[in-house]
């Protein structure tokens, strides 16, 4: 009897024969075997599908990110816009204060782009059936899964820098405008001869200004407490971004009708609150400080920092690996809920990085590995619970949560006259003869 022949590889002829119990090779043609190295044609085809592949991926991370960042610009810009309501050069402020916040914007636009980008794609080839002929052809999955790799790892350095030496360029930005704010740099945009209102029933109105000392003569101020009337004047912003006035030889007149005279007096004029204070961040002093100085520090609180910033580059990772996970849905279905999972395991995963940043304790780094072991731990049990949770079907969740007696009772049956009419068009409509000969519900 002659030993079986080994099939071919595709698109090549030749055999290779085996011994009787397979355990060793007796001849083979070509001579040698096959080459162990993929041939021209299959290199073509790999690279083709890694373009294929950086094409879906990239198209949906610049989107996600230019959305997240054109969102979070719109979110602030209206408090940018009510700051600098009483300063000159406006539209430089606005910019440069919006330039010093992009580091941050992309920082977490980075972060839910590339999870969106790996888990859309995936998604896309697996409901598509691509993904089922690339298992079928025998690329592995470490082979198919490079591109997803590659921008994973270029995202990690990018966030890697960004946190680094980014976002402390961009925070000594803004603090570099609002200094030159509080001393007066650009100016005020004020006119003489009106009234301007500086807050909640806060008017203010002016004569003039003194071209040898630029302070304001002829003043007039309503405020809560009072009338104010002086000679002159100056106009500042304080650290909170509020005008102070330094009134000269004026008078008061109060509520009561009193009226009191004063040499020099402060006025501080409070502006409406708002309930967007905009993004804040734990010790101040060390937002503009690079990492490499924060991880030199023997004091916990840069150190905290430090780690914190560098957190966000472990996420990359594990949303990555959430992306590839929870991106392909169950066989014979085309839900979404695990998109939807993976984003609210993401948000968690950010909401402890700002937890974590809030404490004050003595040992930072031992606590942030602490998290990051967490971290790993609760991602390798996401592929469990997805088998658990893809044989869970929809039936059985209507049928627990006692809805499937609530939809029959909402359905329409049918009229006598079809339902006791087998020859009805509606009728033989709802059945469909089966190979037993039998006749079951149209599925």
């Amino acid at each position: 009897m002659r030993p079986p022949a080994a099939a071919a590889p595709p698109g090549q002829g030749g055999w290779m024969r085996i011994s009787r119990n397979s355990s060793r090779i007796i001849a083979t043609w070509p001579p040698g075997g096959w080459p162990s190295r993929p041939d021209r044609r299959t290199m073509k085809f790999l690279r083709t599908l890694d373009i294929y592949l950086l094409r879906l991926s990239c198209g949906t991370l610049g989107s996600v990110v230019a959305i997240i960042m054109s969102l979070m610009v719109l979110e602030h810009l209206p408090r940018l816009i009510d700051i600098t309501s009483l300063s000159g050069h406006r539209g430089y402020i606005v910019g440069q204060t919006v330039l010093g916040l992009l580091p941050e914007y992309a920082r977490i636009g980075t972060v839910f782009g590339l999870y969106l980008a790996i888990a859309l794609t995936v998604r896309k080839l697996a409901l598509r059936g691509e993904l089922d002929v690339i298992e079928a052809m025998g690329i592995a999955p470490r082979r198919w899964l490079r591109v997803p790799i590659a921008l994973t790892l270029l995202a990690a350095g990018f966030v890697l820098v960004n946190q680094g030496w980014l976002m402390p360029a961009g925070e000594q930005r803004i603090e570099d405008i609002g200094r030159r704010m509080t001393a007066g740099d650009f100016g005020f945009n004020l006119s003489a001869h009106e009234f301007h209102s500086m807050g909640d029933n806060i008017v203010l109105k002016f004569d003039g200004i003194d071209p040898e000392n630029g302070r304001l003569t002829g003043i007039f101020v309503r405020t809560a407490d009072g009338v104010f009337q002086a000679g002159s004047g100056s106009l500042s912003l304080s650290s909170e971004r509020e005008p102070n006035l330094q009134l000269r030889h004026g008078q008061l007149i109060e509520p009561a009708g009193r009226v009191l005279s004063f040499e020099a007096i402060d006025v501080r004029l409070p502006r409406i609150a708002r309930a967007d204070h905009g993004p804040t961040e734990t010790d101040t002093v060390w937002r503009t400080e690079p990492i490499g100085s924060l991880i030199a520090s023997s004091n916990p609180a840069p150190l905290r920092i430090a780690c914190a910033r560098l957190l966000w580059v472990l996420l990359l990772p594990l949303a990555a690996a959430l992306a590839i996970t929870l991106g392909r849905p169950p066989l014979r279905s085309n839900s979404a809920l695990g998109l939807f999972v993976g984003l609210c395991f993401l948000i968690g995963l950010i909401k402890s990085i700002d937890w974590y940043a809030g404490l004050h304790t003595a040992h930072p780094v031992a606590e942030a590995g602490m998290l990051g072991c967490l971290w790993l731990a609760l991602v390798t049990m996401v592929p469990r619970w997805r088998e658990s949770a893809h044989s869970l079907t929809a039936a059985k969740v209507w049928r627990k949560i006692g809805m499937r007696p609530f939809v029959r009772g909402l359905a329409t049956p049918l009229p006598p006259f079809v339902r006791t009419n087998p020859l009805h068009p509606d009728r033989q409509r709802t059945t469909l003869p089966s190979y037993s000969g039998r006749s079951g519900p149209e599925w």
